[in-house]
């Protein structure tokens, strides 16, 4: 079987290795010290925050077959909540939940969508990968504490734009185009109370 490499661990690289796992032999490398990326989760001392991705939406066909496991399995379920829109300080508009394309989230947290992809997979956390050279014919990652992995027929990527330059050299065919992707800033800011707050709505959106 070929031997592959996924680097990263959120969904695509996951959904990936989900794919490819009958195919070939994976191996993930994360450099975090879970999986998840986006859809991951972060506890402190009570509190559970979905900081990356709160919920998700549905609209391909492909997309929904694909989450349909996930749903059976009660990994994922429909989340009903009450939108609404803001601009500046004023509320312009109350959202439906209820439409065609349904809001998800993960059960308990947004992060088993992320264990659940990741389980039987060969998975290297705490890994940061820091180079990618060929050795060999084959392709060999080295960590940033120099550690090398080799062996390997292909690398797969799935970091943001800028991770992914840092890997690869200048002549990669697709290098000036990763190298004009600009990514736009997303805080999250994660609170928590005593006591539940009384609001008019489960999520707020500026406009």
């Amino acid at each position: 079987m070929n031997k592959i490499a996924i680097i990263g661990t959120g969904i695509s690289g996951l959904t990936c290795a989900h794919y490819l796992k009958e195919l070939a032999d994976i191996t993930l490398f994360e450099k975090a010290r879970g999986v998840g990326g986006r859809i991951s989760t972060r506890r402190a001392d009570s509190f559970c925050f979905d900081h990356g991705a709160q919920y998700f939406t549905t609209h391909s066909k492909e997309f929904k077959t694909f989450i349909k496991p996930l749903l059976e399995k009660g990994i994922i379920v429909p989340w009903y909540s009450h939108f609404v829109e803001f601009q500046k300080y004023n509320c312009v508009k109350r959202l439906p939940t209820l439409s065609d394309d349904k809001y998800y989230i993960g059960v308990p947290s947004m992060n088993s969508i992320g264990k659940y992809l990741a389980d039987g997979l060969d998975i290297r956390l705490s890994t940061h990968i820091s180079n990618v050279d060929l050795n060999r014919n084959r392709w060999a990652l080295t960590t940033k504490s120099g550690e090398r992995h080799d062996g390997f027929d292909w690398v797969i990527i799935t970091a943001p734009a800028p991770q992914t330059i840092e890997l690869m050299p200048s002549v990669f065919k697709f290098y000036d185009e990763l190298d004009d992707y600009e990514l736009t800033s997303c805080i999250s800011l994660m609170l928590g109370f005593e006591k539940p707050l009384n609001l008019s709505a489960t999520a707020f959106l500026e406009s």
